[in-house]
């Protein structure tokens, strides 16, 4: 029995998803992180990275950085690049490496859940990582990097899930790590409903 809701998602307009979509933040250092967004302004590594887009000697974490990465997010969204949907949603997110496909619920999650023990923890993260992103969502005001948690097998969350699959998706392409990215946005206020309850009481 855990809380979830909905919330106001940012996310690229359609047309530049392919362009903003990155790798996480964690999986390169710096110099590769700065590869990676050459000749692409609207990388969302400009926002998880923002270290690239300041000179080598400032530490990457230094409040200036978290600075640009506030301004960063900012220019995003007063450019387009960024758009915020106007009321809650829930969302269903899929990625497929290879014959590997993965599918989820997109969503906010209680942290009392987490403290009480209802939300297994399954790794150790270092304390100087979680000041670091600590002091990114402080300073920026958003929470940029998804925390990938499993839920038990529910028949009916499943039914909801492949029934928003079977629609039209918002986005659906392949990334340049050749891992494809499908999502649906749940806007159907019942269907919300429905999954908050679910699993509230399974």
């Amino acid at each position: 029995m855990v809380t979830i809701r909905a919330f106001q998602g940012v996310r690229p307009t359609p047309e530049l998803a392919k362009v903003v979509a990155s790798r996480p933040y964690d999986v390169m250092n710096r110099q590769e992180a700065k590869v990676e967004v050459k000749d692409n302004p609207h990388s969302f590594l400009h926002i998880i990275r923002s270290e690239i887009d300041l000179p080598d000697a400032v530490e990457a974490y230094d409040k200036k950085v978290y600075s640009k990465a506030k301004e960063n997010f900012e220019d995003f969204i007063k450019g387009g690049t960024l758009i915020q949907d106007p009321v809650p949603y829930i969302y269903v997110y899929q990625q497929q490496m290879g014959d590997h496909v993965q599918t989820g619920i997109v969503a906010c999650s209680s942290v009392q859940d987490y403290f009480a023990d209802r939300i297994k923890k399954h790794e150790f993260t270092r304390p100087v990582k979680e000041q670091d992103r600590i002091n990114h969502i402080n300073t920026t005001g958003i929470h940029s990097g998804p925390v990938f948690l499993t839920y038990p097998d529910v028949e009916e969350i499943d039914a909801i899930v492949n029934e928003t699959k079977a629609q039209q998706p918002t986005y659906d392409f392949v990334a340049d790590d050749e891992i494809r990215h499908v999502l649906w946005v749940v806007k159907d206020e019942l269907k919300i409903s429905q999954l908050t309850e679910l699993f509230k009481t399974r």
